[in-house]
């Protein structure tokens, strides 16, 4: 009764959920506004659009210090109120700003021998875009992008270090001041002159069709010394070459000359599907041994919550046994990485590195327009806090409705100010509701080098040189060799990415005292990884036969199972003798039901004289765990099923195997589910509908039900009730699950009642053993019965060996084959025999001949009486 009223209220919720969306379009249609209409929304001020019939209520603001530009629309002058005749500020028009020199890496093309496209910026010397061109780029929303959406033909290809529009640059350097570049001082901040600075371009690649290994180097000079950036890039590899060359600028100069410097790494990295993802930005750092350089001491893990809740990371330090050997940037998929190379004789150069929060998001209330170029800011749940925000560009006021009192979110960045803390600088202004931090803060990491005397590098030849391998690809780089066609990676190269510790990117402990002082003493993580990687093996090898993405996830959830058979059978066969054994115990209950000491020990004893041991289910169950934990973070990180359709592209559903299936689209208008308010919430679930989660829990509900006991006393029947309502709230937590992960979950549930009916019955009383049904053919098979037992139509099977004839006599077989030799007329007056093997030993291959070669007789017999039968109505 229960679950029929469970499954009617999600019915209804169902139908539901279909009615008001239905409704939602014929009542309340979108309207899309004209060309006419959106140019004058865009030409109408701010203040009049938030004030409405109450524009004449907007309080005055304070006198300005200028103005940009005279005063004309009616808006702007109730907004400035008496000071709206005072004359605008005469404006000195900037110098126009030199445009840098871009130079191109690789190629866009996914036909190409590159698998990087890499724009390097003069300004800075830096990066300033970097593509991937075998993956394909997938939205905000979780949807694989394309260049035309309507024809979906060209795919739009992953930006891992997308074009910032505010002019940020990744991998940039920057120098420390010259009068302490001898000393490794901690919390000392960089000068920014490297970074800002245009390099000089010395060597860049001619050709207009890239072929072999590309190079740029840039130059700059500094404080008495010459700096050298060589960026190269190779056919069919995931890295930039990167090296930093240090020499004196004069040469005749023989005293000590101190260098050190900061490197930064990329911006930008784009979050897939934001509605449903769990994994941001994350900053990653790995130290080695320094005997052999490839042992991993630890690999520190920091999140962008704790990073932002700080306002920047914490230090990883080298130590005098270990030093650090890469610094990433992570997203879910991929990666951005400074990797020190180890070809090269001195590794441990580096003495320190963190994480830095580089854009951050308030929220809060207008509460201040000084002027044009500024306004202050009451930060939210904050009253006592305030911020004044520049604006370097008053255009980005259009974002939003802007005027005073109004709440909006604002992502900004620091930028230092001469003999002050720096000015807080808007880059973007957002609706409030729609804010998040986790999305919209950026971070990136820093590496610093130890203090480098430059006194013997009088030229280039005898210059300094610091080697590092630039990595943007997958987390996991094992997976690389996996590509198929032109995207394939030698083995060779996926195995120097191993010695250099990227595998450490995903294979390691979790984060936290439990992964660290037990998961991976006892070697837990360890099994975890093997099984993980062995799961990676099989999709592989499936894919190769060509089958489908989701055909494959299909199969290896069969495979699995398949394999854990006889484990997952014994635990069954354990639980049904438990329930077997529910009456027996439920009598030792009521009779020791004043001496709970007493009861468990009865219990106790009488499970161990029926050969029943509880724990067994147990171990059971821990011996399947690595291999199904394998295999869930084997979908999870899988760049295969990223942006992959469960079937030909066409078909609108289930093209994003690593996001929700995304049914049907229910909008963001609805309160604590799909508003983005609600985000974060336990009962937030995005702006689709997804029907497997629902397909998922139900299959799970049923499977709950069929192989649970009925309960036998009302402490039980609570706790079976409790456990369904959990299943209702695991299908809330599972629903953003990708749907990849799902389509796992149900073939698991459908196996498991396919395996139930593999499992004998239960043994009913005999009271009721008239009513106990036939075992079915492949119960037949799997059963080994070794000695006589009485059928419930009073039939006794035979022992190993024997024969049953109707008679209820046995006949011996010294072949131990269940075939009676009888005649024509003698089968025709026997058709009611009964054969059945018994044989203990016998092989599934034997059971299964002898089960043909019984029903072929049978279906002998019933053709000759058939054929009788015809006989007689001729001689008639």
């Amino acid at each position: 009764m229960q679950n029929k009223k469970l499954i009617l209220a999600l019915a209804l919720f169902a139908v539901f959920m279909a009615v008001w969306y239905g409704g939602k379009i014929l009542l309340f249609p979108h309207r899309e506004q004209t060309k006419n209409q959106i140019e004058q929304q865009a030409l109408r001020p701010a203040a009049v659009a938030a004030a409405g019939q109450f524009v004449n209520l907007i309080p005055e603001p304070e006198p300005p210090e200028h103005f940009d530009r005279p005063v004309h629309h009616p808006a702007e002058k109730i907004a400035l109120g008496p000071w709206v005749d005072v004359p605008p500020a005469k404006v000195i028009a900037a110098p126009p700003k030199k445009e840098s020199r871009r130079i191109s890496l690789g190629s866009k093309d996914p036909n190409s021998n590159y698998d990087l496209f890499v724009e390097i910026d003069s300004r800075g010397g830096s990066v300033r875009h970097v593509v991937l061109n075998k993956f394909q780029a997938v939205g905000d929303k979780g949807q694989p992008e394309w260049e035309d959406p309507e024809t979906k033909k060209v795919r739009k290809l992953e930006e891992l270090v997308p074009v910032d529009p505010n002019g940020a640059l990744s991998y940039l350097l920057y120098h420390f001041d010259p009068k302490s570049a001898d000393k490794d001082l901690a919390g000392e901040q960089p000068l920014e002159t490297l970074g800002v600075m245009e390099w000089q371009v010395v060597e860049a690649p001619t050709s207009s069709e890239p072929t072999g290994t590309q190079r740029v180097i840039l130059q700059a000079r500094v404080g008495g010394v010459v700096i050298q950036k060589t960026y190269s890039l190779a056919e069919s590899e995931y890295h930039l070459g990167f090296e930093v060359r240090m020499f004196k600028a004069d040469p005749a100069d023989q005293s000590d000359l101190w260098f050190r410097y900061q490197l930064a790494g990329a911006h930008g990295l784009p979050i897939e599907g934001r509605w449903y993802t769990s994994t941001f930005r994350n900053a990653l750092f790995a130290t080695v041994d320094i005997g052999n350089g490839t042992t991993v001491i630890d690999r520190d893990f920091q999140d962008i919550r704790t990073i932002g809740l700080k306002g920047g990371g914490d230090e990883v330090l080298r130590g005098p046994d270990y030093f650090i050997r890469y610094a990433a940037v992570g997203v879910q998929y991929f990666t951005s990485a400074i990797v020190v190379d180890d070809k090269q004789e001195k590794q441990g150069y580096l003495t320190r590195a963190r994480p830095t929060l580089e854009t951050t998001t308030v929220k809060g209330t207008i509460s201040k327009i000084p002027d044009l170029n500024r306004f202050e800011l009451t930060v939210a749940d904050k009253t006592d806090e305030k911020i004044d925000f520049h604006l370097l560009d008053p255009s980005i006021t259009k974002e939003v409705v802007f005027g005073l009192g109004q709440q909006i979110g604002v992502l900004y960045r620091t930028e230092p100010t001469v003999g002050g803390k720096g000015r807080a600088v808007a880059i973007r202004l957002l609706p409030a509701k729609e804010t998040q931090p986790v999305f919209e803060n950026d971070i990136t990491v820093r590496v610093a080098t130890e203090p480098i005397n430059l006194k013997d590098a009088i030229d280039e030849q005898h210059a300094v040189v610091h080697k590092y391998l630039l990595y943007n690809g997958p987390m996991k780089p094992r997976l690389l060799a996996q590509l198929e066609g032109q995207a394939n990676v030698s083995d060779e190269l996926v195995i120097r990415y191993e010695s250099l510790s990227l595998n450490t990117l995903i294979d390691y402990h979790s984060p936290g005292w439990m992964g660290r002082e037990i998961s991976s003493r006892i070697g837990w993580t360890w099994l975890v990884i093997k099984m993980t990687n062995l799961m990676h093996l099989l999709l592989g090898l499936l894919r190769w036969t060509g089958l489908p993405y989701g055909l494959c996830i299909i199969c290896l959830t069969v495979m699995v199972r398949g394999l854990m058979f006889p484990i997952s059978r014994k635990a069954a066969m354990t639980n049904i003798k438990m329930q077997e054994l529910q009456p027996e115990i439920k009598k030792l209950k009521e009779k020791y039901k004043d001496d709970p000491q007493a009861l468990n020990m009865a219990v106790w004893q009488f499970q161990r004289k029926a050969g029943v041991n509880p724990l067994s289910t147990c171990w059971l169950m821990f011996l399947q765990m690595p291999i199904f934990m394998g295999l869930y973070y084997a979908l999870q990180e899988s760049i295969h099923f990223r942006a992959a359709a469960c079937w030909p592209t066409w078909v609108p559903w289930m093209n994003n195997l690593a996001a929700p299936d995304m049914l049907v689209p229910w909008g963001e208008s609805i309160p604590f589910i799909s508003a983005p308010e609600s985000y974060g919430s336990f009962f937030y679930l995005g702006p689709y509908f997804n029907i497997l989660p629902v397909i998922a829990v139900t299959l799970m509900i049923f499977q709950q039900k069929y192989t649970m006991p009925p309960p036998t006393d009302e402490q039980q029947a609570m706790q079976q009730k409790m456990m369904k309502y959990m299943m209702v709230f695991m299908g809330l937590m599972f629903y953003k699950v990708p749907s990849g992960l799902v389509l796992y979950f149900i073939a698991s549930s459908v196996w498991g009642f396919c395996e139930r009916k593999l499992l004998p019955k239960k043994k009913k009383p005999a009271a009721d053993a008239a009513e106990q049904p036939q075992e079915s053919f492949l119960q037949t098979l799997l059963s080994k019965p070794g000695t006589a037992k009485e059928t419930a139509s009073g039939v006794t099977t035979a022992p190993a060996g024997a024969v049953t004839v109707s008679n209820g006599n046995v006949k011996a077989d010294g072949k131990g084959r269940n075939r009676v030799k009888q005649g024509k007329n003698k089968r025709k007056n026997d058709r009611n025999v009964v054969v059945e093997t018994t044989d203990g030993d016998a092989s599934l291959f034997q059971r299964v001949t002898s089960w043909w070669r019984t029903r072929r007789e049978r279906m002998n017999d019933w053709w000759e009486k058939l054929r009788e039968e015809a006989q007689k109505k001729n001689r008639l």
